[in-house]
């Protein structure tokens, strides 16, 4: 688990959108992975120290920790990131399922971890959604192949 829980890093998933940028099919896939990590970052930080929920191995007795982690519990930085990202990502994808099931993972990895409650991870899970949701109603749609003549050429994906 300390090793799944690294899938939803800042940094790997600020890499990830780099590389993202990489390729002209996903560059607005990749701006609004980046938007995203530094939204989530903001909400959560605001919301970390308005609730200053104490994490899990600091308040009950016997948790195994296996990662050690700072700051505030509520909510979970790591899995409202992972469902950002999760959506953003699964936005075009016909495997959609995908990047949930790692999303979910994710999730799950923190509350095995001992750094964060269930309720940390559900809410984090609905602030990754909602933020997906409105960075993409704000952007538009994103569309996997943004030049026409490439769907010309006989490529079954339809232009926007």
């Amino acid at each position: 688990m300390p090793y799944v829980t690294r899938l939803s890093d800042a940094s790997f998933l600020f890499l990830v959108s780099l590389g993202l940028l990489i390729f002209k099919r996903y560059r607005k896939t990749g701006l609004l992975m980046l938007a995203g990590l530094t939204c989530s970052f903001y909400v959560v930080d605001y919301l970390k120290n308005w609730f200053a929920h104490p994490r899990p191995f600091e308040i009950l007795t016997g948790v195994n920790l296996l990662v050690k982690d700072g700051g505030y519990s509520f909510p979970s930085g790591h899995t409202t990131r992972a469902f950002m990202a999760a959506y953003l990502l699964s936005s075009n994808s016909r495997r959609y399922y995908l990047f949930y099931i790692l999303a979910i993972v994710a999730g799950i990895s923190r509350i095995y971890l001992g750094v964060h409650f269930p309720l940390d991870v559900l809410t984090g899970a609905c602030l990754g959604i909602v933020i997906g949701y409105l960075l993409i109603k704000a952007a538009g749609p994103i569309s996997p192949v943004s030049d026409p003549e490439i769907c010309k050429k006989g490529s079954d994906i339809p232009t926007t």
